[in-house]
């Protein structure tokens, strides 16, 4: 998938609301801020207070870079217990 990043640029600017997360919060509960972005929230994750990464619902995605197609599993996830 080919993502038009000139695009997303322009789009984030357009973003009302974004929640910081340092990495350190992000790697300790990354399911439950998984939850969050599912939910609609934008999350950028933060390393020494600069934004590196961005977690944000697949729709906000969507209207950005085209449908999300994504490859089928060679093999199931593993199970935890």
């Amino acid at each position: 998938m080919h993502v038009d990043t000139d695009r997303i640029i322009c789009n984030v600017s357009q973003v009302a609301k974004v929640t910081p997360i340092p990495v350190q919060d992000f790697r300790y509960d990354l399911a439950a801020i998984v939850r969050r972005a599912e939910s609609g929230e934008r999350i950028a994750v933060t390393f020494h207070g600069k934004a590196v990464a961005a977690l944000v619902p697949v729709s906000d995605l969507e209207k950005v870079a085209g449908k999300v197609d994504l490859p089928k599993r060679s093999k199931p996830a593993r199970k935890y217990l």
